[in-house]
């Protein structure tokens, strides 16, 4: 006959097994001796083993009892995880899924993006965080955020990618410029005046342009660096310098700046990436969704 022993029954061998003596376990465990003792009978009558030798000052285990310890100390670690398992994965159903956006990327058009994919997919909600790609990576990477939309290029070391959209490049310039005349801009024009970029840490893009700009011109003005938009904006405005940026930052307006398209055809994308390990079905849920209203379903 199959023996039938719950958890409780073990917890309370094991106290004594431990404390070697019943009434030291019996405080232990909350109970009464009495109570104590009549648990470790109903062990030993599935058992059909006597699991103690009751010597006159302490409690020792049979041979029985050995074995019995060891397997429900195994049970019992068992357990544990295995409420601790499906803890983790209600608590990871009930928080919101955390994305990053990178700041460079057309942010209106994200967050009706991720409106419309949270709509979708019931039960679930976001949170959203804007920084940097290199930093939107690292924090992916460490598990601080579920997802990100991020610049290109990357490398996708651990990580899973979908590109999203492409966005044009243009020119800011302080309004007095001469380039306010001009009915077009093209690469060439930039490479003939002092330029600010973003540090590559920031954009990692950086680099494409620099070449492209190389490109198009015999001459070029070394080229200065900036940490965020708002210093590279600030050098536009105060140091009478000229930026090439995407499209979408022209939703940071400034006294004194001014946006021109480039005529040359040159744009940057973006991508959404996430753990190549991360398979959280909500996850992957709201992704597919992310990518639906973008153009077509994420790989599973």
């Amino acid at each position: 006959m199959e023996a039938k022993i719950d958890l409780r029954h073990m917890r309370a061998f094991l106290a004594i097994a431990e404390e070697r003596n019943f009434t030291r376990a019996a405080l232990r465990s909350h109970i009464s001796q009495s109570a104590l003792s009549k648990q470790i009978r109903t062990v030993e009558i599935e058992l059909g083993a006597k699991v103690f030798d009751r010597q006159t000052r302490q409690v020792v285990l049979t041979k029985a009892g050995r074995v019995f310890k060891r397997e429900a100390i195994r049970t019992l670690e068992h357990s544990h995880r295995a409420i601790s398992l499906v803890r983790a994965i209600v608590k990871a159903e009930e928080e919101p899924i955390r994305i990053g956006i990178s700041m460079l990327t057309d942010r209106s058009r994200l967050h009706r993006l991720l409106e419309k994919a949270e709509k979708s997919v019931a039960g679930i909600s976001t949170e959203v965080h804007t920084g940097y790609t290199p930093a939107l990576l690292q924090s992916v990477l460490r598990g601080h955020y579920d997802a990100a939309i991020v610049d290109l290029p990357i490398h996708a070391n651990g990580l899973r990618m979908v590109p999203l959209y492409s966005e044009p490049l243009v020119a800011a310039f302080p309004e007095k410029h001469s380039f306010a005349k001009q009915s077009v801009l093209t690469l060439a024009d930039l490479t003939r005046v002092p330029l600010v970029l973003l540090a590559q840490n920031a954009d990692p893009a950086r680099p494409f342009i620099e070449r492209s700009l190389r490109k198009s011109g015999s001459t070029i003005y070394k080229i200065r660096d900036a940490g965020n938009l708002i210093e590279l904006l600030d050098q536009v405005v105060l140091e009478n310098r000229i930026a090439v940026v995407r499209a979408s930052t022209q939703r940071l307006e400034r006294t004194g700046l001014l946006y021109k398209p480039l005529t040359d055809s040159m744009a940057l994308e973006c991508a959404l990436v996430w753990r190549s390990e991360n398979r959280h079905a909500t996850l992957l849920s709201l992704l597919n969704a992310i990518h639906a209203f973008n153009e077509s379903p994420v790989a599973q």
